[in-house]
């Protein structure tokens, strides 16, 4: 026999140099070798299981707790008295309602006077649309103004014969 030893002399100098995240690897490798070990003692995915269901069971609550906290209203009071309080026309409001009927629950306030007063009174919607949305448009009126006409117009309205019971004209 022959031995031959094929290996060149600068066989130290062939090698490359370690990549930067070698270390990383290397703590990620003895980790995870130690933490089976730990896990693959009697009674420890029992423990693991029981904190991650605990974990699951305080995040449900906190969940809930937060989805109760924001449905709940603050100060709800009835719908007659929240529609009171509400309004730029809540005294406009109260003076239709005399002679239309209430406004029904889901209809804005712009539709249900458009709806109810007099039709050369669009003004006074468009001055409270503005007012409520702060649209800063000048039409050289106030909403004061406006409403004051709109109870004028209607009083001639009532006095017109044949119009006593009008409200209005629908928009669509």
């Amino acid at each position: 026999w022959v031995d031959v030893d094929l290996t060149p002399p600068d066989w130290v100098n062939i090698q490359k140099s370690q990549p930067w995240y070698q270390g990383w690897y290397d703590w990620f490798q003895g980790f995870r070798i130690s933490l089976e070990l730990r896990l693959n003692q009697p009674g420890v995915f029992d423990r693991v299981l029981n904190m991650l269901v605990l974990v699951g069971v305080l995040l449900l609550i906190f969940v809930i707790y937060r989805l109760i906290l924001t449905r709940r209203r603050v100060n709800s009071d009835t719908w007659e008295k929240s529609v009171g309080k509400a309004g730029l026309l809540d005294e406009f409001e109260k003076w239709v309602s005399k002679r239309v009927g209430a406004r029904p629950r889901s209809m804005p306030m712009a539709t249900w006077l458009r709806r109810s007063i007099p039709v050369d009174c669009d003004e006074l919607v468009l001055l409270y649309e503005r007012a409520v949305f702060g649209l800063n448009g000048e039409s050289g009126r106030s909403l004061h103004d406006a409403i004051q006409i709109v109870k004028l117009l209607w009083k001639e309205q009532e006095k017109t014969p044949g119009t006593k019971d009008a409200r209005g004209v629908v928009k669509f």
